[in-house]
């Protein structure tokens, strides 16, 4: 039988495991809940959050505990900041325009209303012409009444140009606004290049389209360990770098996306034999030093990527044609590479 002792150490033991299980779950749930609340923050919290889990399934002293703890906390409160951001610049946008459009409604009121009056009174005019006996009288009311009419037509005439070109003018500032939510909604918000939900979208109607295309999957290696070492700021200035770089790559009329923390994706309309003619030099064009600021001191950071190539085929979905470009990407990865990043 067990010791007193012995059965305590287990159930110390037991009740670690379970305590340890939770968090990891909760660490799960809060990456989920932020990617169903925004796409594009919410991944890359999603991706972080994941990274610790892994930590933890690694190595679960006290010590690990404590710093994934902290690092868990500096995402959050980076991702909450992110997020606020995000939502209080599109709420603003919203406000704009429905003011402008209460604007443009209460200006066609006013005209209508101004316009109804002076009617009513023309009106009463012509009822005052028809109780007149003295003909020479009403020959002067008419003249009178039809020289008001005619300013009255003309100036209603006017004010209907003046607020028919202000409106124009508020409906395409508008549209430009539209557009420029749309533009928003569809960028990454670090990198500028296409966010996940667009390069998904995108995707989706080039299956549609049934037309040749092909996903370039790029992956950088090691990442991790730079952003470890030198802080997330200099991670952020490396992946702005970086996206650059891949979006002079590639045209200007193909997508090219972040997929998610240190992942991109590139869409090229050709079938493979062209699209490996053209990406076969991807790799030696992103690779090299990558300059950025750490606390006030310059320094050149060598960085590489590897990429994977999928060409559709009858019968593929987003996920089938993603999965392909990884599992491309991933065969070509070294073994250094895989350790850093996996």
């Amino acid at each position: 039988m067990l010791s007193f002792k012995s059965f305590m150490q287990q159930q110390d033991k037991d009740l670690f495991d379970s305590a340890l299980e939770a968090y990891k779950s909760s660490l799960a749930a809060i990456g989920r809940c932020a990617r169903e609340g925004n796409a594009s923050l919410g991944h890359e919290l999603q991706t972080c959050l994941d990274g610790l889990r892994g930590k933890l399934a690694q190595s679960s002293h006290a010590s690990q505990i404590r710093e994934t703890q902290t690092e868990a906390e500096s995402h959050l409160q980076r991702w909450a900041q992110r997020t606020s951001d995000y939502f209080c610049a599109k709420t603003a946008e919203v406000k704009e325009i429905m003011i402008l459009l209460v604007r443009a409604t209460e200006q066609l009121g006013e005209r209508d209303m101004r316009n109804t009056s002076q009617l009513n009174e023309l009106t009463r005019c012509f009822e005052t012409i028809a109780n007149l006996e003295d003909l020479q009288q009403v020959r002067r009311s008419i003249e009178q009444t039809t020289s008001h009419l005619r300013n009255c037509v003309n100036r209603m005439e006017q004010e209907s140009k003046q607020s028919i070109a202000k409106l124009q003018q508020e409906l395409a500032s508008f549209q430009c606004r539209v557009v420029e939510a749309e533009r928003l909604a569809a960028e990454d918000l670090l990198t500028s290049l296409s966010n996940r939900r667009e390069v998904e979208s995108q995707l989706d109607f080039r299956i549609r389209r049934r037309e040749p295309f092909c996903v370039v999957f790029v992956d950088l290696n090691g990442f991790k360990i730079i952003n470890d070492r030198y802080g997330h700021a200099a991670g952020d200035d490396l992946l702005k770098q970086f996206a650059a770089e891949l979006q002079r790559f590639f045209r200007l009329t193909e997508v090219v996306g972040r997929w998610g923390g240190d992942e991109f994706i590139g869409i090229i309309d050709s079938d493979f034999d062209r699209a490996d003619s053209r990406i076969s030099g991807l790799e030696t064009w992103l690779s090299g030093n990558y300059q950025v600021n750490i606390s006030g001191v310059s320094r050149k950071i060598p960085l590489s990527a590897t990429f994977g190539v999928a060409e559709w085929k009858r019968g593929d979905t987003v996920e089938s044609m993603i999965a392909r470009a990884d599992a491309d990407m991933y065969k070509k990865k070294s073994p250094r590479n895989q350790v850093s990043n996996r």
